[in-house]
């Protein structure tokens, strides 16, 4: 019953993602005279499309792996603040004039540094609100930093960080694709690679260290794993909010299932189609109304996480 309940919904998720990767790379226009043009179609509308699957993917795949590292339903990029952390580091790199990969290495390093520091305050921490009320209290000492620097900024600097702030997929270029394909790749690689201890740790700690899965070594690739996928998503797209909580608990509730491989794949599948959903709207909207990347995802993910907390008080 179970194996039929997940694919039907990854033939439903296959569809969907589908039909929406063909709108959003023909922006949901009926005009395809532009698949005559080598500079639109190869710099602009193809870029677009593989960013939102990239970032739609490995920011719900960072939100799994952080709901399991912290036994947390209610855990993500945006929620704890990890996501403030690469953003600390984007600040530093834009502001101060760093190149692209210096942004995504600066990135990686303060979302890193930011899930070290979460982590000590989970192992002393044991009330669920009480480590979310730590992530935001995090996050908003982060922002404290981010705005002093800000003061500092040449206007033009300041100018483009205020946009990416607001979360984009149109500046990623050809180097950045790259980088994100990079990456996507050898998270996906690592997560399959522990897929059996990843399953087996979502039971709780003390039935994993039974059976011999090692917690501590556990811990840090999960931490590394999701810093790098949350660094180059935040580098190239802004701190784009709410996939990483939203996405991982749809796919639980429609996979029941705690096979880790199966989250997984369920949670990029859905990931990318959500993102593509969101762009493009944008996309549709353009001509009447300019929407920030942040703004669309919000407006989906928030009620879905507000039934998600009025669920679990119940």
């Amino acid at each position: 019953m179970h194996a039929l309940r997940y694919r039907k919904w990854l033939i439903l998720g296959g569809i969907l993602f589908v039909l929406l990767l063909v709108f959003h790379f023909f922006s949901w226009e009926t005009d395809f005279s532009f698949l005559h043009d080598d500079v639109l179609l190869y710099s602009i509308r193809l870029p677009r499309t593989l960013a939102a699957i990239f970032c739609g993917a490995l920011l719900a795949l960072s939100g799994l792996l952080l709901q399991i590292l912290f036994s947390n339903i209610l855990a993500g990029p945006s929620i704890l603040g990890i996501s403030s952390g690469a953003s600390l580091g984007v600040a530093l790199a834009v502001l101060l004039g760093i190149g692209a990969v210096g942004i995504s290495t600066v990135a990686f390093l303060g979302a890193v540094g930011y899930s070290m520091v979460l982590l000590l305050i989970s192992r002393y921490v044991k009330s669920t609100t009480s480590l979310l009320l730590a992530g935001i209290m995090l996050s908003s000492f982060t922002s404290a930093f981010i705005e002093i620097l800000s003061v500092y900024a040449q206007e033009t600097r300041l100018k483009f960080f205020t946009l990416w702030g607001m979360g984009s997929l149109q500046q990623v270029g050809g180097s950045a694709l790259v980088i994100f394909s990079i990456v996507f790749l050898v998270v996906v690689a690592k997560v399959l690679w522990i897929s059996r201890d990843l399953t087996v740790y979502a039971q709780g700690e003390d039935f994993a260290k039974n059976l011999g899965v090692p917690i501590f070594r556990l811990r840090w690739l999960i931490i590394i794993i999701t810093s790098l996928a949350v660094a180059v998503c935040t580098a190239f797209c802004g701190p784009i909010a709410f996939i990483g909580i939203a996405i991982p608990n749809l796919v639980r509730l429609f996979f029941k299932t705690t096979n880790t491989i199966l989250l997984a794949f369920g949670s990029m599948l859905f990931g990318a189609t959500f993102l593509l959903l969101c762009d493009g709207l944008i996309l549709a909207l353009d001509e009447k109304l300019i929407l920030p990347l942040n703004a669309m995802t919000a407006l989906f993910g928030v009620p879905f996480i507000i039934w998600i907390i009025f669920k679990q008080v119940k």
